[in-house]
């Protein structure tokens, strides 16, 4: 009877491995060829035991081979994993690094404009105080040529730094480090725009802002419109003469309000600009107004982190006014006062 069963249970087994086999269940196999030894070794036919052995040792080492390039495998998507992860947070570093540094250089650059503007403010003063000792029409004229030669100057001492912003420009393929260096082009052009009409025009005291807006808004348009895109902007100022230390803060004013219209307003379709300024309480209220649909009724200019936003407050803050946004008409309000007003405050 011992015989049938180990007869009964090699028939089971036989069949098995080669089912097992033919499916790819090696562990299967393996498991069989054990037992189908011992069922020979029980009926003393200790050659087929020991052929299946055998095939139970190899099947077992072929097993724990899979599973060993499995657990391999497995490392090496976990060790590819955390390359890719290291690389990805560095990239983002390295990213980070790039916008903080073209951030600082653009503010460097208005810097140094400004201070080319003081430096020009100085020169003036001394000319005036030359002038007024001297009370001789000759110098007054000398001063007039002399002040419009360092506004010639300034302006091509700042179109050189636009110049190598644009070099650099081209020069580069990252667009974060392209977008940080046409913002600040686009600010020192603005500036650059101001001494431009102080050298053409006959009275160098200050620029008729109404004349200079117009080219503001033409100078950006150059460098903003996408083909096929129609702009136009309305604008409702009177008459109004600037001296140049409003006008170069109220300028980069505008630079940054119209270059914002043009880049989240209208970024692809047609869109238009509205732009209204009138004197009240003894300054002047400046309303700018585009076709976008805004930043929204949360949106507080008082905390907004862009770049745009902060030199707009603190240039606000220098013209000895505020800057707010009107939800209900969708509008920017900059009020301010020229330099007599601001003498008068202090």
């Amino acid at each position: 009877r011992r015989n049938i069963i180990l007869d009964s249970a090699i028939a089971y087994f036989l069949p098995g491995i080669s089912l097992s086999r033919e499916t790819g269940r090696t562990d299967n196999a393996f498991e069989f060829s054990c037992k189908l030894s011992k069922a020979y070794e029980l009926k003393n036919d200790y050659k087929n035991a020991l052929k299946c052995y055998q095939e139970y040792v190899i099947l077992k080492d072929s097993v724990n081979t899979t599973d060993k390039l499995k657990q391999i495998a497995k490392l090496e998507t976990q060790r590819a994993l955390l390359v890719k992860q290291k690389q990805i947070e560095e990239d983002h570093k390295k990213s980070f690094a790039q916008v903080l540094f073209y951030s600082v250089t653009g503010l460097l650059l208005i810097i140094l404009a400004i201070v080319l503007y003081s430096f020009l403010r100085q020169k003036k003063l001394t000319l005036e105080k030359t002038i007024l000792a001297s009370q001789k029409e000759g110098l007054l004229e000398q001063k007039n040529i002399l002040i419009k030669e360092i506004h010639h100057r300034v302006k091509n001492n700042l179109q050189v730094i636009v110049s190598l912003l644009d070099l650099q420009m081209g020069n580069s393929e990252d667009p974060i480090e392209r977008k940080t260096m046409s913002e600040s082009a686009s600010r020192i052009k603005s500036i650059a725009l101001i001494h431009h009409f102080l050298y053409q025009h006959d009275d160098i005291s200050g620029i008729e802002f109404a004349d200079f807006v117009k080219a503001l808004f033409m100078q950006i348009t150059s460098l903003y419109k996408k083909q096929g895109q129609n702009i136009i902007m309305n604008e409702n100022i009177p008459e109004t003469i600037l001296d140049i230390d409003t006008a170069v803060p109220l300028g980069l004013v505008m630079n940054e309000l119209i270059v914002n219209s043009f880049k989240y307003a209208f970024p692809e379709s047609d869109g238009s600009i509205v732009i209204a300024m009138v004197q009240k309480d003894g300054g002047y209220e400046l309303t700018y107004t585009d076709s976008g649909p805004g930043p929204g009724k949360d949106y507080n200019v008082k905390t907004a982190t862009s770049m745009g936003m902060m030199i707009i407050r603190n240039l606000a803050r220098q013209l000895g006014g505020s800057f707010s946004y009107q939800d209900t008409t969708k509008s920017f309000l900059i009020i301010f006062k020229d330099l007599a007003g601001r003498k008068k405050i202090k």
